[in-house]
């Protein structure tokens, strides 16, 4: 088809939908198709318009230099194909290379990582897919941020408003004499630090181990999600933090979910629905465990769980298969300790599997999603 004869703008309808690494092609078509198709608008279109690939990320957290690594996952190619895992470059700042790298913060396609770099300890933004990379400004040394002993850091998360289209970077501290809170908030539109004196977090205790990357806020519907400890039900919640209100709210977990038998638990977004993984012993087979899943549903405007799925799985070496994504055809889980993969269709039947040697241990997984888009 030749699309010359089209309207500049029907084009731009029809390639909106398209999938990054194909936009990324097109840019190298002429000058005018790279400035308009790295316009933030276009990138915004093209994101909503569902052209994002949610993939797996690996980090490992190496204490020397020769063991860096960093690969990602295209869980839309099949298992067995030799594409599916792509090692991704960490020399984000020109000849350095950044290692013992963290993340605290996964939203629309960008990371917000720590790691050394030349001896110091840097913060960065960072998109995965593009390279595209920029330096977080340091915290003013000053009496009223927690750089002083008396805070503790509870939660963190990176954020976005669509208001004012603006990326943040939050974490929430505790006074540990007088039980007051703040957040430190950043914002990358001006690049500055802001205090916000609030005790909407006080009432919750930061999550143990129990809880799959806990301290890491899930960015999902214009909000960050963390599961913790209520002081008030002496239960476990999910609290919802609402970016461009600033407001929080408790969301309860399946009644039907025994957190005292659970050994581990994590939240994810499957099917397009904030999702909540439990892990059980299977008290009848000792060599099985059993995954559970419930995804939070509306209705009415009032929320409610139902059960996903329930699979019995076994235990084939260390860990446990947790689900990390969803596609069309069916979810995803990957086992983070031995490197176990595997597909599963909307019917809850294996279609394929395999053991990868994805990184050197240790290392870190997180959901990041393939996209454009930049600050």
């Amino acid at each position: 088809m030749d699309l010359s004869c089209l309207p500049f703008d029907l084009v731009l309808e029809i390639i909106v939908r398209s999938p990054s690494k194909s936009i990324a092609k097109f840019r190298c078509v002429s000058r005018q198709w790279c400035r308009v198709l790295s316009d933030p608008k276009f990138l915004h279109a093209n994101y909503i318009a569902g052209g994002v690939i949610k993939k797996p990320i690996f980090i490992n957290s190496p204490y020397r230099f020769q063991n860096l690594g960093v690969c990602s996952m295209d869980i839309t190619k099949h298992i067995d194909d030799i594409g599916i895992q792509r090692r991704i470059r960490t020399d984000m700042v020109g000849e350095g290379l950044i290692y013992d790298m963290q993340v605290y913060g996964v939203c629309r396609g960008l990371l917000l990582v720590k790691g050394l770099f030349q001896g110091n300890f840097s913060t960065y933004v960072w998109n995965p897919t593009t390279g595209n990379f920029l330096g977080v400004n340091q915290r003013p040394l000053t009496d009223s941020t927690p750089i002083v002993e008396e805070y503790i850091r509870k939660f963190y998360g990176l954020g976005y408003v669509p208001i004012v289209k603006e990326y943040f970077y939050m974490e929430v501290y505790d006074n540990i004499y007088d039980g007051t809170g703040i957040i430190e908030r950043y914002s990358f539109r001006n690049g500055e630090w802001s205090t916000i004196n609030t005790n909407i977090f006080c009432r919750y205790m930061d999550p143990d181990f129990t809880v799959s990357n806990g301290w890491l806020g899930l960015y999902f519907g214009e909000a960050l999600y963390w599961v913790v400890l209520s002081f008030i039900s002496h239960s476990f919640v999910i609290l919802a933090y609402q970016c461009s209100s600033g407001e929080a709210e408790e969301i309860v977990l399946p009644s039907e979910c025994d957190f005292e038998s659970v050994e581990v638990c994590s939240l994810v977004i499957l099917h397009e629905l904030i999702s909540f993984c439990a892990i059980f012993d299977n008290v009848e087979r000792s060599s099985y465990y059993v995954v559970k899943i419930w995804s939070m549903k509306e209705n009415g405007g009032q929320c409610y769980w139902t059960q996903y799925v329930t699979l019995h799985t076994s235990h084939y070496g260390s860990g446990y298969m947790l689900p990390v994504c969803s596609t069309d055809f069916g979810v995803v889980y990957v086992n983070n300790t031995n490197g176990m993969m595997l597909r599963k269709n909307n019917i809850e039947r294996i279609l394929e599997h395999k053991i990868f040697e994805i990184i050197e241990v240790p290392h870190y997984m997180y959901i990041y999603e393939e996209s454009l888009m930049w600050l």
